[in-house]
């Protein structure tokens, strides 16, 4: 009998192709999102160390130029992180569509297995009668030949 080939075999390739594709797709966008945050937590930072630091220049005193300069400063970092709220909002939910494609496509990919477990246990269950057949009609020739028929 020849060897099993599952009838589907190019298709389930494409799909799997297309879920590897689809979890890249979905590890790239989570990783800007963590860049993002990591930049978030820099910046929150960079806000508290300049606020303790014009904290401390404030006690010896400072100048109007230099507390708008601050104030400048502090606006900007306050800014800069409601950007980056919003722009991981934005892809905490690409990553939630991207997740739902990885999802559907693990269950075409998961469908497609399925169906050649089961067209396997058929090519076995149809080999196995084959050499049951084979080795029947061989004893079968055997005993035709010995005359015990």
């Amino acid at each position: 009998m020849k060897k099993f080939q599952f009838s589907l075999g190019k298709l389930k390739g494409y799909k799997e192709q297309l879920l590897d594709r689809e979890k890249n797709s979905l590890a790239f966008i989570t990783a800007q999102r963590q860049k993002l945050e990591d930049e978030k937590e820099a910046a929150i930072i960079e806000l508290r160390r300049s606020s303790a630091e014009f904290s401390d220049r404030a006690r010896v005193g400072v100048s109007i130029m230099q507390m708008n300069v601050f104030k400048s400063y502090q606006h900007s970092l306050n800014m800069r992180v409601k950007d980056i709220d919003e722009a991981v909002t934005e892809l905490s939910q690409r990553i939630e569509k991207q997740l739902e494609r990885v999802v559907e496509a693990t269950k075409d990919v998961k469908g497609l297995e399925k169906l050649e477990e089961r067209q396997l246990e058929t090519y076995r269950a149809e080999e196995l009668k084959a050499d049951e057949n084979f080795i029947a009609e061989y004893v079968n020739n055997i005993a035709v030949r010995s005359g015990r028929y």
